[in-house]
């Protein structure tokens, strides 16, 4: 149906809407109510230069369509925390191979949230950000079992030992 609406250009239909509306409620904020910044944010959106840019919500078809830094990953020289929800519509196979490919990167699932953790766990969010954070500035009593949650499971990589900064050695 998501195809069919796209190809047809009838995106603005109501079943895409209701297509698009499930979706978002799965994987991108599983939040009940949408928070007014969010709602003025996308009130915001020039829909003309998104579309350009971007085409259709699921299949990119617009001028970025080839747009790609991914081969330039490794060269980041300076500390990565990749952040990502349980539920996300950015799955676990979809983000590990940019975190393989940035030196030292620390990844951190939130495994109550979709995309949006800042929003659906925003405690926690805050305090794995604050805790990167001071282990950036070098903070010696940072709480790295907050960074320590960056999972080592079936569904994530094994993390590499960072550098004390992040940083290549």
């Amino acid at each position: 149906m998501i195809d069919r609406c796209e190809a047809e250009g009838t995106t603005n239909s109501a079943e895409y809407g209701r297509a698009y509306g499930a979706f978002q409620k799965l994987h991108v904020l599983r939040l009940e109510h949408m928070p007014d910044h969010m709602l003025t944010s996308i009130a915001g959106l020039n829909e003309e230069i998104y579309g350009s840019l971007l085409g259709p919500e699921w299949n990119m078809t617009g001028s970025l369509k080839e747009w790609s830094v991914a081969d330039r990953l490794g060269e980041l020289d300076l500390p990565v925390l990749v952040t990502s929800g349980r539920f996300d519509e950015m799955t676990s196979a979809t983000v590990r191979p940019m975190v393989d490919a940035i030196p030292g990167a620390l990844w951190r699932i939130f495994e109550n949230s979709s995309h949006m953790a800042m929003m659906e766990e925003p405690e926690e969010y805050a305090q794995v950000v604050a805790a990167f954070l001071g282990k950036c500035l070098g903070a010696s009593s940072t709480d790295q079992a907050l960074l320590q949650g960056a999972h080592d499971d079936a569904t994530t990589r094994r993390l590499r030992p960072p550098h004390p900064l992040g940083l290549r050695p």
